[in-house]
């Protein structure tokens, strides 16, 4: 996920609320946003406002992210950042 820690308080919340167990915060995940971290130098890209999934992916690319806010593009996207961010060894595969 881009921005891990702000989805799954989003779906543990909605779990809470339908009345079953939580238990995102044991299992293995990756957050594209804090994995890319390093490599954002650019001047106003370092705090979390800046470091969105639409900036990773123009940064990575150098092209834009025209399908902002669209779920499956978005999921697609990150995908991409993320295994671009293994192949620039940013990250660990």
């Amino acid at each position: 996920a881009h921005n891990l820690s702000f989805d799954q308080h989003i779906i543990g919340a909605e779990l809470i609320r339908c009345g079953m167990k939580s238990i995102l915060f044991e299992k293995p995940a990756m957050c594209t946003m804090k994995a890319g971290t390093n490599y954002f130098t650019s001047p106003g890209l370092v705090d979390s406002s800046g470091r969105t999934l639409e900036k990773l992916h123009g940064k990575l690319f150098s092209t834009p992210f025209l399908e902002m806010h669209d779920t499956a593009a978005d999921v697609r996207t990150c995908a991409k950042c993320l295994f671009e961010l293994q192949l620039l060894v940013i990250i660990a595969a």
